[in-house]
């Protein structure tokens, strides 16, 4: 009996500790977003939603659910059809601008992550080359730090002027599966800022270390904002379908998550 309570106060201690360490306090999310209320806020206060009126431009569901999450969100975007223009563009996005801990500025230290399913996503054309973005490090007052988006049939990074890491070569194998994307960020106007970004497909248990950008502003100095925020869904302001890209596209998000590094 001593000696189980020994080990119980040994086991007591050791959690204590592990809750005190600075890594247990920076995996403590700032922003949580799954979906798990099965409403397209996510139960988020001033989560900001699209504005595309389409009743199914943005929309909750349990169709390829990422277990053991219930809910996702989805978001659908049809050329040439007004509603689906949020904003003046072909687009139907959440964000974060207005939500408690959903923005960065220089000197912030995150980790943000982000789950994604392309659904009965339509291959490249071989035509024209527009990005799909299915998601937005958004600098305010201009342009993305960051996004990730679809060109041809790779997923893609791009950054800066015209800065762009391959993240995964041929998203075709993964058509209606769930890939998972993990990004760290040191925020800075100077060149003291890093970006790194990786990258879990279905069916792997580890992430893959894609992108390893260091020694730059991540936070980009040529706009004038003060902050940035981050969008998820799908923007399709270079995509035509009078060049034949897909008319419909649609993307899931979930688990999405903003989490204070040391």
């Amino acid at each position: 009996m001593r000696s189980n309570l020994i080990q119980a106060l040994r086991a007591a201690a050791v959690l204590a500790l592990s809750l005190c360490s600075p890594l247990a306090g920076a995996q403590a999310p700032l922003l949580s977003v799954d979906y798990e209320t099965g409403t397209p806020d996510s139960g988020v206060a001033e989560l900001t939603l699209s504005n595309a009126s389409a009743a199914d431009a943005e929309f909750v569901t349990a169709d390829l659910r990422r277990y053991p999450s219930r809910f996702a969100i989805g978001h659908k975007v049809v050329l040439d059809d007004p509603a689906y223009v949020s904003d003046g563009a072909p687009r139907s996005e959440a964000a974060s601008n207005r939500a408690a801990n959903g923005t960065y500025r220089p000197g912030d230290h995150r980790r943000y992550t982000v789950s994604v399913l392309l659904k009965d996503w339509e291959d490249w054309n071989q035509v024209s080359a527009p990005l799909d973005i299915i998601w937005q490090f958004k600098h305010v007052s201009g342009g993305p730090d960051f996004s990730i988006g679809v060109k041809r049939n790779a997923l893609v990074l791009r950054y800066g002027a015209s800065g762009q890491v391959t993240l995964i070569d041929d998203i075709r194998p993964y058509d209606n599966r769930w890939i998972d994307l993990r990004m760290d960020v040191l925020w800075s106007r100077t060149s003291d800022g890093y970006f790194t970004a990786d990258v879990r497909l279905d069916g792997e248990t580890d992430y893959v270390r894609k992108a390893d950008l260091r020694g730059l502003a991540t936070f980009d100095p040529r706009f004038a904002g003060e902050f940035g925020y981050l969008k998820w869904g799908l923007y399709r302001a270079d995509s035509r379908s009078a060049n034949g890209d897909a008319r419909i596209r649609v993307a899931y998000h979930d688990d999405i998550a903003a989490i204070a590094l040391p």
